[in-house]
């Protein structure tokens, strides 16, 4: 009797022992394949990181480039002004204070679509000698302008500044001499402002328009 209950417990013992390495076995293989699954899921997720920074945004889009218009003329605040793409000549006008009062606006283009580098000049009434130079791109419009006739009577400060040698101080000179003599009646006039000699008279004397 005590024998057969001894190899019951034996049996017992046994099977006890059978179970827990069953289920270290299990155990063991279950996290080992997990483990081995994780790179994996890591690599993965990477991957989409990786594919999410280089896919371009479609909602953003690509950055305009930059728009600078030069507006010059008979606009109450005449200047280099930012343009947004699809803006017209007379947006640029408004951004500008708009016309001056005497602004020749038939001689404008009001519905062209501005550019980089743009000049838009706007005349007065019976200024000729600017019409040539108005709503020109600045590589296209610089070759023109130089040979533009400036009437120095009614040119604006902006209009002087085409001329050769002419900067904001001497053309601020011209304005002030015109107002206190009433305009010029030659163009050997212009020698008599300081800081325009001869040498610069004649750089720009064949520009020069008195009338």
């Amino acid at each position: 009797m005590e024998k057969l209950l001894s190899n019951k417990r034996v049996m017992i013992l046994i099977s006890g022992v059978i179970t827990v390495l069953a289920l270290l076995f299990f155990t063991t293989e279950f996290f080992s394949e997990e483990s081995e699954s994780e790179p994996i899921m890591f690599e993965d997720l990477e991957e989409k990181k990786q594919d999410s920074k280089s896919a371009p945004d479609k909602n953003t889009g690509l950055p305009a480039a930059d728009i600078f218009v030069d507006i010059k003329g008979a606009v109450k605040k005449p200047g280099v002004y930012q343009a947004e793409p699809g803006e017209r000549v007379i947006d640029l006008i408004n951004k500008a204070g708009s016309f001056k009062e005497g602004a020749d606006q038939n001689k404008v283009n009001l519905a062209q679509a501005v550019a980089d580098q743009m000049v838009i000049f706007v005349p007065l009434e019976g200024e000729q000698a600017v019409e040539a130079i108005q709503n020109m791109p600045a590589d296209a419009g610089s070759e023109t302008s130089e040979g533009a006739k400036v009437n120095i009577n009614t040119a604006t400060e902006e209009e002087l500044q085409t001329l050769t040698g002419i900067g904001p101080s001497k053309a601020a000179a011209i304005l002030e001499f015109r107002k206190q003599n009433g305009g010029f009646k030659n163009a050997d006039d212009l020698k008599k402002i300081s800081g325009i000699g001869d040498k610069t008279f004649e750089k720009i004397k064949d520009r020069v328009l008195v009338q």
